[in-house]
């Protein structure tokens, strides 16, 4: 499955570099990334997240076929200012990834068609790219985050080696408590990475990510801390 292969090949990366990075100040996740977080922090075992993230993966699948929806990308526009531009569409839609070089929106598809429309309307409402994701980290996966509360009834957490960065709330959290909770809801909730980001850059003195992508997106988001890539060529 493409979700656990993601989690096993980031860890694999950070395993590769870490002995060349000196010790860790704290860890953020992207998404899925949040359950890898939490496994290189020391907080979540690693069996169980690969369950976890299987199982994951099927609950939102499961959700954008009993609510489906659409989503749309726009690269050089304000999250705060698309938020606001989503309350005035009739359709419900929202933010649901705010990366620093591209806010994201998830909705209905007529909101996300509503929107697009105003957008290109605006001329400093940044460049539009239609794409064919599922309304993830919006409220219409609340199905995926009530079967996920169930998945995380029986998952211990520990005490995290370090701090991890929650990135629905950018809260640093330091201890293994409430992640059930944050978990769950996570999936009906927005990637706050810019925000992320920022918090992590003011704690480290530079970024390391597992993909190229990610560095441009933590850059976009802290411009004034630097950000490295893990992946190396095999």
């Amino acid at each position: 499955m493409l979700a656990v292969s993601v989690l096993l090949t980031s860890l694999m990366n950070w395993e590769a570099v870490r002995g060349d990075l000196g010790d860790p100040v704290a860890y953020a996740g992207h998404s899925l990334g949040q359950i890898t977080a939490l496994v290189a922090a020391g907080a979540l075992d690693l069996a169980d997240a690969v369950e976890l993230v299987a199982q994951r993966a099927r609950h939102l699948d499961d959700a954008s076929r009993v609510n489906p929806g659409a989503s749309l990308g726009v690269v050089g526009g304000d999250g705060n200012d698309i938020g606001r531009l989503c309350e005035t569409v009739a359709d419900p839609c929202w933010v649901s990834y705010d990366n620093g070089s591209e806010v994201v929106v998830g909705g209905t598809a007529t909101a996300i068609r509503q929107l697009a429309e105003q957008l290109d309307a605006e001329p400093a409402g940044g460049q539009v790219r239609a794409s064919d994701e599922a309304p993830l980290h919006t409220p219409m996966m609340a199905v995926a985050a009530l079967a996920m509360r169930m998945e995380l009834e029986d998952i211990d957490f520990a005490t995290p080696t370090v701090p991890v960065v929650c990135a629905g709330s950018t809260q640093v959290v330091r201890d293994g408590g409430g992640w059930r909770q944050r978990l769950a809801m996570q999936v009906t909730r927005p990637v706050r990475w810019r925000e992320t980001m920022q918090r992590l850059g003011g704690i480290a003195d530079r970024v390391v990510t597992p993909s190229a992508l990610l560095a441009e997106m933590s850059r976009a988001s802290a411009p004034g801390s630097p950000s490295t890539t893990s992946n190396r060529p095999r």
